[in-house]
């Protein structure tokens, strides 16, 4: 189990993610200080080791820790709730144990991610079988010796639902950490990305028009956009052979016989003279990829996580470190 939980480290760090510069920076201060300069932690000055990255869907949160990871130089083990949930009594606690066990008597620095704790550390209740509760107590006693023990290994969980996470495990995660919805610049360099190797003639302008429509957006949901706009073409020239030239030196389907078309199967196409600059621009609510919750919402008030029954909203999150280091209340 532990093997496959290994990732390679693929050597990209935090410029591949756009935007985010705040949760980059504490999270250099929290991870990447004391493990590239362990000395600098002794007595009472002692390193967070147990980090909750949370935020709605799509904000980059998983991508955040394995570009951590690569920053680090560090193993990265990725583990999501289904890798520690068995139908077998025992296996799951089993398997808890081992883990943490492995990664705190390591030499080389290493970090453990659970994706989607919430899943497994939801509110204990009276309703919940022993074998979910036995589970949840040895994680619970895994969490407390990697805060004891002066080891090498971070433990980073993320999760959409913090409201979810019984009290307990809240307790113990040092650090926790709002992953927002990208601004308006990390959405552009976002679009940009995606289209990058399309030649296309978005002006500023036109970017600026699409920006507008997507606020809200997700990471995830403007990948879904851009998507849309490099394949929404290809539907309408797939059976297309006759073509003409237009401004900026793209390639339009033409009528047969028209004044100035030639002929040329698609397959022979230039992938770069297909036209997607009015898919962008015409964008609209169809396209729409929010990322809304059934009944809750985030919105930041005085460090809180709350869920209210409206529209998804950000709230005021700025570049500084209060501005994301978040508290969760109970609601």
């Amino acid at each position: 189990m532990i093997k496959s939980t290994l990732r390679t480290n693929n050597g990209n760090g935090f410029e591949d993610i756009a935007g985010l510069d705040g949760v980059k920076a504490i999270l250099r201060k929290s991870v990447l200080l004391p493990m590239s300069f362990p000395t600098l932690f002794h007595g009472g000055r002692k390193p967070w080791t147990q980090i909750l990255l949370f935020g709605p869907p799509g904000t980059g949160k998983s991508k955040m820790a394995s570009s951590l990871a690569s920053e680090a130089n560090a193993e990265f083990y990725s583990i999501s709730s289904a890798d520690l949930l068995s139908s077998w009594v025992g296996e799951s606690e089993k398997m808890i144990k081992e883990l943490f066990e492995y990664t705190r008597t390591k030499k080389d620095k290493c970090i453990v991610f659970i994706d989607e704790i919430d899943s497994i550390c939801r509110k204990r209740t009276n309703r919940e079988g022993d074998h979910t509760r036995s589970m949840k107590n040895q994680l619970l006693v895994e969490f407390d010796q990697n805060l004891s023990t002066e080891a090498n290994c971070f433990v980073l969980c993320a999760t959409n639902c913090p409201w979810d996470i019984d009290s307990a495990f809240m307790r113990r995660f040092q650090r926790r950490i709002y992953v927002p919805l990208p601004d308006r610049e990390a959405r552009l360099t976002l679009m940009k990305n995606k289209c990058a190797g399309i030649n296309n003639d978005m002006s500023d302008d036109d970017w600026n028009s699409v920006l507008d429509k997507t606020e809200g957006y997700s990471g995830s949901d403007l990948v879904n956009v851009a998507n849309y706009a490099l394949q929404e073409p290809l539907g309408e020239i797939e059976n297309n052979e006759e073509w003409i030239v237009v401004a900026g030196g793209k390639w339009k389907p033409a009528p047969a016989n028209a004044l100035g078309s030639f002929s040329v199967p698609l397959s022979s196409v230039p992938p770069d003279k297909v036209d997607i600059k009015n898919k962008l621009k015409k964008l609209n609510n169809e396209h729409k990829f929010y990322t809304f919750y059934n009944k809750c919402i985030y919105i930041r008030t005085d460090h809180s996580a709350e869920r209210m029954p409206s529209r998804l909203q950000q709230g005021d999150c700025t570049d500084t470190e209060n501005s994301f280091e978040t508290g969760i209340r109970e609601i």
